[in-house]
């Protein structure tokens, strides 16, 4: 086509194409307005095992030891979590160092108390003023036997102990708690036939002696204690009885307040 011809008429599409722009924005203004944009990283999130650990540490010092055991335990979870954790995406470390300092705390502080009140039980045993005793565990209650039952280390209450009668059955009860006698041997009286209540007395007399260092541990002659017998009857020896039962008792009729067993006075 020269200047003096006119231009052609081109139908729509028929033409070649025209030039894209390749070039959406220019670099001077960066990325587009709704393109992707970096977020600045949020707060870690705090670890619940840690959390948990803290206030199982702190009520260790309610009900010991337990609480604490299960705090430690939760803590090292807690621990690992955080280490196996993306940096800085879980928190919780410092609650994790307070958790197991407290839990060791109160997990000193339960054992000690545990062995503190297990030595004042036992000095209590040893005192004689409660708990179980030397003749065995102590009884809830006072039980009602019959004298020719009555076995080794039983404190007997029996408040006719001085009177003249005969005694069927008397009351058994710990001897933590104030009582007459303390049965320390029961002996056998040899014979079928019933000897007399003379007879009877000088072979109590004569038992009790013999036994009596065996279970206080002196001499009866060296020791602050005396001692009282029970005798068959003649109506019980027809019965089968032939048990002469030695007691413990206080001189002057007093009560006597734990066990005499071994008490070396």
């Amino acid at each position: 086509m020269t200047q003096s011809e006119p231009p052609r008429w081109v139908p729509p599409g028929t033409g070649p194409p025209a030039k894209q722009d390749t070039q959406r924005f220019s670099p001077d203004y960066g990325e587009p307005p709704w393109g992707p944009r970096p977020y600045p990283a949020g707060q870690p999130r705090t670890e619940g095992l840690a959390v948990a650990a803290l206030a199982l540490a702190i009520g260790s010092f309610l009900v010991p030891v337990v609480p604490a055991i299960v705090a430690l335990v939760l803590a090292a979870m807690a621990a690992r979590r955080i280490r196996e954790a993306p940096e800085g995406s879980v928190g919780g470390r410092g609650l994790v160092t307070a958790a197991r300092t407290v839990a060791v705390t109160g997990l000193v502080v339960g054992v000690a108390l545990a062995a503190l009140a297990v030595g004042v039980v036992t000095q209590l045993e040893d005192d004689g003023t409660g708990g179980p005793t030397a003749s065995g565990p102590a009884l809830p209650s006072s039980r009602e036997v019959w004298v020719d039952a009555l076995e080794v280390g039983d404190c007997v209450k029996d408040d006719n102990l001085r009177d003249e009668g005969q005694v069927e059955t008397v009351d058994v009860l710990p001897c933590g708690q104030p009582h007459d006698l303390e049965v320390y041997v029961n002996v056998t009286v040899p014979g079928n036939d019933f000897p007399g209540d003379q007879a009877l007395s000088k072979f109590g007399d004569r038992s009790c002696v013999a036994h009596f260092k065996d279970y206080v541990g002196v001499p009866f002659r060296d020791s602050e204690f005396d001692y009282f017998f029970y005798l068959p009857s003649e109506g019980s020896w027809s019965a089968g009885d032939r048990v002469v039962t030695c007691g413990v008792v206080d001189p002057d009729g007093g009560k006597l307040t734990g066990s005499t067993r071994g008490a070396r006075r």
